[in-house]
């Protein structure tokens, strides 16, 4: 009675089948055994897709931080920056006139824009403590953090009346800052800080979260009123940079055509700064990631290849493993396991190989990420990290790569055959025909993978290395270079600024070890923003150079800068201290300015008419609108080493006639420059006690962080040219070994019938080599379509065309030497095999 009971229930279950529940459990822990009895299978998977998903995941971090989500503030699309047209060059400049600035802002506030604000960066001087410190900050009209969606962690933001003239001066601080230098005293609101001489009221502490772009990859720290005075200000001066919200029931169109319509009415109101200027309103989002879209999505792209390598690897592995799995496949088709089935149950191994590569890649990408935020080597508003988006993605590309690895080895050792695989001496599927060919197009497609991303990674090296060492007509080595900026309270005109400045760089050439000390506004090859239109004494202006005028980089210099950058001059003399009594204007050009408007004949002498506002960083300067005369050439600078040799026109002028509040002092040692640092600041601090000195490092650190993005690109993309090459090479030998080992019993009858061990070296080793050239040869196409898309990055190119037929060849050179290796010991091991041995069980 039992007995049949039993046999009830069996049969019911039978009927009834398994849950999927029930099912895929069983299957996961069978894959989880089968991983477990070839640990060493497992961990060579694991580590290969851990290297593809790790760098994915770290490049979608960073993609996802600078493309899709470049802007941390609310509704970003709303966020528009205000750009004006120049009408000589017909291109947007993010530098508006703060007198146009009031008009529009006047005219659009609550009818086109819910916020509107201006802002500029600065730096002040902040007394207190042991040493003064210089202070990254903003100066920002009252509505700047509305605009942005932000309110204060702690006391308040600005207020319409903060930014007006004449009232009492305020701050607030970041949240960083106000850690590090008051320890998060929460009673500092209502406290005094003397910044740039004044009395300051902290009014305010930012959230946590509050992240603003980096500027020479500091922090913002502090936040002051940007308060302008339409009674003093000047329409032709650009000197702020603005943002507005757009109202929601507002569409963008709506609002480039009111800001037109109102662009034309100034033009009629002042025809003399503004006739012809334009506006244009841009997406900050689209603002921010101008010029690094095409550089992230090269490394995406990069990436992605060594993925698909590490995959192909991962496919090869798992068919090894079917052939050696073949029995055990056998046995269960013969037990009534169906294809689906099986598939299934390959599948579900695939995704465990999947999640743990997914696993060890997430702490791969963390420690890429940790470097990368630490070296600041790709700058970004907040730290690239492991959010909920990069998670996703990395738990999205495992299952994808277990598909992509898994599908072609399930799909062929489900179609074994019982009959055929039990019986010990036949070939299995694998083994077959079929199989042959798979491992065979594993080879190629790793080449031809390997191939496109060798000589991408060799373009942008090469370049990068050619930035490195080209001639930018300048001596770095050995010059320091510090920032000084004078606050206006303490020096109230440029006579004072002058005596500074001279009574500094005295003090500092008397240093023993110093061979020459000057000072420049910008020190050559950093960032220069300063620039003047000009027209030269064949067209002298009748009131100033118009807006279509050349348009020059300007430097203001002090006496021996060209001897301390190693500038040769190569006509007339050099600036000295008597330019500042001096009844007209002097002024420097470069050599290329020199033959672009004096061709054929001596510029010693000659004259040009810049257009300098009247005052510049708080001080009247003497060179504006009158003739200067040109009493120096010297040689070119190459500032843009991406740019043609001779770039925009350069100038200089001298100090005396140009104070400027901000200078960098460069000082040219005998050796390490780093060495006097405390002596240079030791002779400012003789002379002001309460200058800070900030900034400081080498000149040599400037070059580097000018061509940072060169670097930076030609460093990952060389590591992920590095690591597919490792992948190719291995899958290379994986192969061809395994090939070897399918192949014992003929090349043991080949050896029976009388072939020699050259002869079947030769054999391993020209399948290997037939086939790593089968991929060169298409990945070679390919790469030339990869390098006509970087023909167009000329930020990533320099010295190096896009085709460089020598980089090619050294590409296919070097990865057909790899491929001979990689055969090498698979072709020994053939030469060693016994034809005894291998035809025993025959």
């Amino acid at each position: 009675m039992i007995s049949g009971i039993e046999r009830a229930k069996e049969k019911w279950r039978d009927a009834r089948g398994t849950s999927l529940t029930e099912s895929l459990f069983r299957d996961l822990h069978f894959a989880v055994r089968s991983l477990r009895k070839n640990l060493g299978f497992t961990a060579a998977a694991i580590l290969t897709l851990a290297l593809g998903i790790g760098a994915n995941t770290a490049i979608f971090s960073v993609i996802e931080n600078k493309l899709l989500h470049p802007v941390p503030w609310k509704d970003p699309q709303r966020i528009l920056g205000l750009w004006e047209v120049d009408p000589g060059t017909k291109q947007p400049r993010l530098v508006v006139s703060p007198a146009n600035f009031l008009d529009w802002r006047a005219q659009t506030l609550g009818s086109a824009f819910e916020y509107v604000a201006a802002w500029n960066f600065t730096y002040v001087n902040l007394r207190g403590g042991d040493q003064p410190e210089q202070v990254e900050a903003l100066a920002v009209t009252a509505d700047y953090f509305r605009l942005l969606g932000f309110e204060a962690g702690l006391g308040r933001t600005f207020v319409m009346g903060d930014d007006q003239p004449g009232h009492p001066h305020t701050v607030i601080l970041s949240h960083d800052f106000w850690r590090r230098r008051f320890g998060s005293e929460s009673s500092l609101i209502g406290q005094t800080l003397q910044i740039n001489g004044d009395a300051c009221a902290v009014i305010g502490i930012l959230p946590a979260n509050f992240h603003i772009f980096r500027v020479l990859g500091h922090e913002i720290e502090l936040y002051v009123p940007l308060q302008l005075d339409a009674a003093h200000l000047n329409r032709a001066e650009n000197s702020v940079m603005a943002y507005a919200r757009l109202k929601k029931e507002v569409s963008l169109a709506r609002a480039q055509s009111h800001m037109d319509a109102i662009y034309r009415g100034l033009a009629q109101e002042y025809p003399a700064t503004n006739a012809g200027l334009g506006t244009r309103l841009i997406p900050l989002p689209q603002q921010w990631t101008v010029g690094v879209r095409q550089t992230l999505l090269l490394l995406l792209a990069a990436v992605c290849v060594v993925l698909l390598i590490g995959c192909s690897n991962v496919a090869g592995l798992l068919l090894a493993r079917g052939a050696a799995r073949h029995r055990e496949i056998a046995v269960r088709i013969a037990l009534g396991a169906g294809r689906f089935r099986l598939i299934r149950q390959f599948q579900t191994e695939c995704l465990l190989l999947a999640f743990g590569g997914g696993a060890a890649g997430l702490l791969l990408a963390y420690g890429t990420l940790t470097l990368l935020n630490r070296t600041r080597t790709l700058s970004s508003v907040e730290d690239f990290r492991l959010d909920a988006p990069v998670l996703a993605f990395a738990l999205g590309i495992s299952v994808l790569s277990s598909v992509i690895f898994g599908v072609v080895p399930a799909l062929q050792c489900s179609q074994i055959s019982p009959a055929g695989s039990l019986n010990a001496s036949a070939r299995t599927l694998i083994g077959s025909t079929r199989g042959q060919r798979l491992r065979n197009s594993q080879i190629v497609v790793e080449v031809a993978l390997a191939m496109v991303l060798l000589v991408g990674a060799s373009l942008v090296l090469q370049s990068a290395l050619r930035l490195e060492l080209m001639n930018r007509g300048v001596n770095v080595k050995n010059v320091l270079t510090m920032q000084v900026w004078l606050p206006q309270k303490r020096y109230a005109d440029g006579r004072a600024v002058g005596r500074f400045y001279q009574q500094v760089l005295a003090r500092i050439r008397m240093l023993p070890g110093v061979e020459s000390a000057s000072a420049a506004n910008f020190p050559p090859l950093a960032v220069q923003s300063t620039g003047v239109h000009f027209t030269t004494e064949e067209h002298p202006p009748s009131v100033g150079p118009s807006p279509n005028a050349p348009f020059a980089k300007v430097s203001v210099i002090t006496p021996d800068y060209l001897k301390t950058m190693g500038i040769p001059l190569l006509a007339g003399r050099d600036f000295s201290e008597q330019d500042a009594d001096e009844n007209r204007g002097v002024v420097i050009i470069s050599e290329a300015t020199a033959r672009r408007f004096w061709p054929g004949r001596d510029a010693i002498g000659s004259q040009l008419w810049p257009n300098f506002p009247k005052v510049h960083n708080f001080y009247e300067i003497e060179s504006g609108n009158r003739p200067l005369a040109v009493v120096g050439v010297v040689g070119d600078i190459r500032q843009d080493g991406t740019a043609d040799p001779a770039g925009l026109p350069q100038i200089y002028v001298p100090y005396q006639q140009n104070p400027s509040a901000i200078m960098s002092l460069l000082v040219r040692t005998e050796r390490n420059p780093l060495d006097w640092v405390s002596a240079v600041r030791s002779q400012v601090w003789s002379i002001d006690k309460e200058q800070p000195v900030w900034n400081v490092r080498t000149m040599d650190d400037v070059v580097a962080e000018t061509f940072s993005l060169q670097s930076a690109m030609a460093k990952l993309i060389s590591i992920f040219a590095a690591t597919a090459l490792m992948l190719a090479s291995v899958g290379i030998y994986g192969v061809i070994s395994f090939s070897v080992t399918q192949r014992v019993h003929e090349i043991g009858l080949r050896m029976a019938l009388g072939a020699e061990n050259h002869e079947v070296f030769r054999m391993v080793i020209g399948q290997g080599l037939w086939l790593a050239l089968v991929g060169l040869a298409i990945g070679a196409g390919s790469a030339l379509i990869l390098t006509r898309v970087m023909s167009g990055f000329s930020h990533l190119l320099y010295g190096v065309g896009a085709s460089d037929p020598l980089t090619f060849v050294a590409v296919s050179v070097a990865l057909s030497g790899v491929a001979v290796i990689a055969c090498y010991l698979p072709a020994r091991r053939a030469m060693r095999v016994d034809p005894m041995v291998a035809l025993r069980y025959e």
